[in-house]
C-alpha cells in the first residue's frame, strides 16, 4: 500500500504543475 501512497503523491504533484482545476477533481473524488 506505501507504494500506491507514493504514487497518489507523485501524480497529484504532477497535475498541480498543469492546473488548479485537477485539484478541484481530485477533492470531489476524495
Amino acid at each position: 500500500m506505501p507504494k500506491m501512497i507514493k504514487f497518489v503523491l507523485i501524480f497529484h504533484k504532477k497535475l498541480i504543475l498543469f492546473t488548479d482545476k485537477p485539484l478541484i477533481l481530485i477533492l470531489k473524488f476524495l
